[in-house]
């Protein structure tokens, strides 16, 4: 490879990576591991607070000199202080609700439990519910594996590929497929890593997850990498009428959130989470399946429910709970099918219902033939409520008649 020449361009590709690799852009960090970079910069933009304002537009003194305060010893105060408080600090929990010690403990330890360790906890001790989470992971990836068997895609399983062995693949097209229980997983620095190797080996890489949406960012900066939610591949399995394997998918997702509900902390600890008390997911109201709890508007919970016609539906607790909805809409749709249809073939006055031709604004319509031959379109509410009796042959005739009438009496 050829001598790196420095330029302003050099530099600021340079510098996106290592912020998309979640690496701090403090000068003392870039000096340390990116000396190169760290030069160039100062000879291209005179100092690094140019640099980062130059090539980022951050406010250098707020966003970026914030990543000094994190040293070794901030660190194993603030998990002390949180273990102090009574959360647990097992990782599942401390990604979900203090991702930044986390995320920082990569940076400075090289991995979170480095940095139990060094706190003079036995991570041993803490990493119980962690194994738990584990455990529900295989269980997502075997379930997975069923599906595709019964989908009939013969993906090779757990195969190796110069050291990388991904859950699924095809290799006559270079397609890998894992199985991530949370699709927020990958934005770990020890996964992206693990993505990258993937990239190298790969034409195509889809993340398949059970919940929990997967960062932006990777998409954007992998081109070759795709999420897809379980729930893609619901309709398919309604298709061949295995809705056995759906509703595991369902009971796992309850099982985990279940699980996750357990990790939270004791009382006086205030959590960001707005779950609701009573969990629906798995739950059947009528026809709609509760599958995840999807947040809150106005105070009000959420939830995203499976029809069993296959459409999703987002609705609200109490709407539920209270049987104020039942389906999708399709059951209101079935209703006015249903209805219209028995339509067909009545008679009101001359008129006879022969076809429902549609439907405009708020009025149904229906074809008529009149005892006189004629056919017309009129809206269902003027058949039933005897406004439209024919074609207008019955209101000409009267006219006739009366006229008649007015005839004879002046002769």
């Amino acid at each position: 490879m050829g001598r790196i020449i420095w330029t302003k361009e050099v530099i600021s590709q340079e510098l996106k990576k290592i912020e998309a690799n979640g690496e701090p852009l403090n000068s003392k960090y870039m000096e340390k591991n990116h000396r190169k970079v760290w030069d160039g910069s100062f000879r291209q933009f005179g100092n690094w607070k140019n640099t980062i304002e130059q090539v980022f537009g951050y406010d250098y003194e707020k966003q970026v000199l914030s990543y000094v305060r994190w040293s070794k010893e901030k660190l194993i105060k603030e998990l002390l202080t949180v273990k102090e408080n009574g959360e647990p600090i097992n990782v599942v929990y401390m990604i979900a609700h203090h991702y930044k010690i986390v995320d920082m403990a990569n940076n400075h330890f090289g991995s979170y439990p480095k940095l139990v360790e060094a706190a003079g906890i036995n991570y041993n001790d803490v990493r119980i519910d962690h194994d738990g989470s584990r455990a529900f992971g295989i269980k997502f990836e075997n379930l997975v594996r069923n599906m595709f068997n019964i989908l009939n895609l013969r993906y090779k399983y757990h195969a190796s590929y110069d050291g990388c062995i991904p859950d699924f693949s095809d290799p006559d097209i270079g397609l890998w497929l894992d199985a991530k229980l949370t699709g927020w997983t990958l934005s770990l620095p020890d996964k992206e890593k693990q993505l990258r190797r993937y990239m190298q080996k790969c034409n195509n890489l889809i993340i398949i997850y059970l919940k929990g949406e997967p960062p932006k960012y990777l998409e954007n900066k992998y081109p070759k990498l795709d999420f897809m939610v379980i729930d893609k591949y619901y309709p398919q399995l309604k298709s061949i009428d295995r809705v056995d394997i759906i509703n595991s998918f369902i009971r796992l997702k309850s099982d985990v959130r279940k699980f996750e509900k357990k990790q939270a902390p004791g009382p006086g600890v205030s959590l960001s989470s707005s779950f609701p008390k009573v969990d629906l997911t798995g739950k059947r109201f009528n026809r709609l399946t509760v599958v995840e709890y999807v947040g809150r508007k106005n105070g009000e919970p959420y939830w995203k429910c499976i029809c069993d016609c296959g459409n999703e539906h987002i609705t609200r607790h109490q709407s539920l709970k209270k049987g104020h909805v039942s389906s999708c809409g399709c059951i209101s749709a079935e209703k006015r099918i249903a209805h219209n249809a028995s339509m067909i073939g009545k008679r009101f006055g001359r008129l006879k219902v022969i076809e429902h031709v549609g439907k405009e604004g708020r009025y149904e319509k229906f074809k008529c033939v009149c005892d006189c031959g004629n056919i017309i379109i009129t809206e269902r509410n003027r058949l039933k409520n005897g406004t439209t009796k024919s074609c207008g042959c019955f209101q000409r005739e009267r006219a006739r008649e009366c006229n008649l009438g007015n005839i004879h009496r002046k002769h």
